[in-house]
């Protein structure tokens, strides 16, 4: 599992929500702990700019029955020059995330 390298948390006044702003290196996939009980949104964001490459980036909820608090992060680039179906980046990218979830889990 990747470990965040920085995590940010702001109160939500409403519906006792919590916002986080999650950052980790990512290749392809990785999976992160936010700290939260329960993840309800996540959206994601390269770092840096990557319009030169192509490169995009996904993220859901994890299964938060079996992995509470935990979101995938994928990273995506083009095939080759030629095909740009997205496969799974073999470069590792700084990926940051907005996530809104309740609860934190004590440490």
């Amino acid at each position: 599992m990747a470990v965040p390298t920085n995590i940010s948390i702001v109160d939500l006044v409403a519906h006792s929500r919590r916002m986080l702003i999650v950052e980790a290196e990512v290749t392809g996939t990785a999976t992160v702990s936010t700290g939260l009980v329960e993840v309800e949104h996540v959206i994601p964001w390269l770092e840096e700019d990557s319009a030169a490459t192509g490169t995009t980036v996904s993220a859901e909820t994890a299964t938060q029955a079996t992995y509470p608090g935990r979101i995938t992060l994928k990273v995506w680039q083009p095939t080759n020059s030629s095909t740009t179906t997205p496969t799974a980046s073999s470069t590792a990218k700084t990926v940051k995330a907005l996530v809104i979830g309740t609860g934190v889990v004590d440490h």
